[in-house]
């Protein structure tokens, strides 16, 4: 049994002649009766009364044709549902950020969605890169929004837009009138890193060496806020995130850009190879993507 012989059916019931059933379903008259014939003898018993001049249904197709009706309709209501949920920001979506771009992205972002999906539910979680693609892998997030490249082929990428990174002091420090900042500035300084396990830490990390300068690391955060605050107390300079510079909320701090060569990161949306972004959780992609524009 197939939908199609449950589509024959209806349109049998409702033209009771054969040719004009056929011609209303798209297929041949003898199509028809070989079908309809097949069902029949699937089910054991005949569904339609047939004489050279009429057709009408028995008791049994009677009964068989209102769940028939209800199958497809169902059916049909199931097609409207996906339909519009292919095309509507409506439901939830789970979704984590690494710890150097969340707290920033999402204010602006829930502000954004509240205004345009009020009827969108996120499900946030925050992790470090690779606890989040562990966890993306398995199931737990839809999609994870964190800094690139990420090597991993059963996973897809799309990059969302790239910022510089800023030197972060307090403004007693001895690099505070700077305007611009080499690489140079950091030889023999004293710097607050993130711990272990942040890209964010590696990045600054591997711009330092690759430009032969060698920062004495005198605390590792488990934040960014944790560093800015010892920044702030002239502890030491830190490296943040252009999207973590917030001259208001940090009136004891100067950022300082730096001269080229600029280090940067991209930041990115992933998600498993083997799952398909619908219309809301691309929605939400783009949405981070005009906030870091």
């Amino acid at each position: 049994m197939d939908l199609q012989q449950l589509r024959y059916i209806v349109a049998l019931s409702k033209e009771l002649n054969f040719v004009r059933a056929a011609k209303r379903v798209g297929i041949t008259q003898p199509t028809l009766s070989q079908q309809i014939k097949k069902l029949e003898e699937e089910l054991g018993t005949p569904l339609f009364e047939r004489s050279p001049h009429s057709v009408r249904l028995t008791n049994q197709g009677q009964t068989f044709l209102n769940y028939a009706i209800k199958a497809l309709d169902s059916l049909s209501e199931g097609r409207q549902k996906i339909k519009e949920s292919t095309h509507s920001l409506t439901g939830k979506i789970s979704i984590a950020f690494i710890p150097t771009i969340g707290p920033y992205i999402l204010p602006p972002l829930l502000k954004k969605l509240k205004k345009k999906a009020p009827e969108l539910t996120l499900e946030l979680f925050e992790e470090t890169t690779s606890v989040l693609v562990d966890h993306l892998k398995t199931g737990k997030f839809d999609i994870g929004i964190l800094a690139l490249p990420i090597d991993d082929t059963s996973l897809v990428t799309k990059e969302l837009g790239e910022e510089e990174f800023f030197v972060c002091v307090s403004k007693e420090h001895h690099l505070a009138s700077k305007d611009k900042i080499s690489i140079n500035h950091m030889l023999n300084q004293d710097v607050l890193m993130l711990q272990e396990g942040h890209c964010f830490r590696d990045q600054a990390l591997e711009f330092c060496s690759t430009h032969h300068a060698n920062p004495n690391i005198l605390f590792e955060g488990s934040s960014l806020v944790s560093v800015m605050n010892l920044a702030a107390a002239n502890v030491g300079m830190t490296l943040v995130p252009k999207i973590a510079v917030n001259k208001g909320m940090y009136s004891s701090l100067k950022f300082i850009p730096f001269s080229k060569p600029k280090p940067t990161r991209k930041i990115g949306a992933i998600w498993r190879m083997t799952f398909l972004p619908n219309y809301a959780q691309r929605f939400v992609m783009d949405c981070v993507e005009d906030i870091l524009k």
